[in-house]
């Protein structure tokens, strides 16, 4: 009896660590959640910038003669979802001389935008404890 149960904790303790190895990004996600306005990355991405000779600003990770360091702080940047694929694929059934629906489209697009402004409005007010 007492072999049965250190045979039975056993095999739960190795199903269990199979499943977090199967889950481990999710896991490793949930225990330390990806830099946000809400959590703030401990060190900012470090960016190297200068101006070549037309004037142009550039931009490099690798430091130079003559290019200042510049921190970015990517955590105020707020995720938004991209335009979603149903109405892209419907790009190609709207010919350019078919208006009524070239401009269901358009305003299917903008209510996507909409939502996605109105998600962007929501982060911000939970980033700053406002929600």
């Amino acid at each position: 009896m007492q072999r049965k149960l250190v045979e039975m904790a056993v095999l739960v303790v190795v199903i269990l660590l199979a499943t977090s190895w199967y889950y481990r990004a999710r896991l490793q996600e949930f225990v330390s959640p990806p830099a946000s306005a809400a959590h703030p990355s401990a060190n900012p991405d470090v960016l190297y910038t200068w101006v070549d000779e037309s004037g142009v600003t550039q931009f490099s990770a690798e430091a130079g003669k003559g290019r200042q360091r510049v921190e970015f702080d990517g955590s105020s940047i707020t995720p938004i979802d991209p335009v979603e694929s149903r109405l892209l694929a419907r790009l190609d059934e709207v010919a350019a001389d078919d208006k009524p629906k070239g401009s269901a489209l358009i305003h299917d697009m903008r209510a996507d935008i909409e939502q996605n402004r109105q998600k962007i409005e929501k982060a911000k007010m939970a980033a700053a404890g406002l929600e």
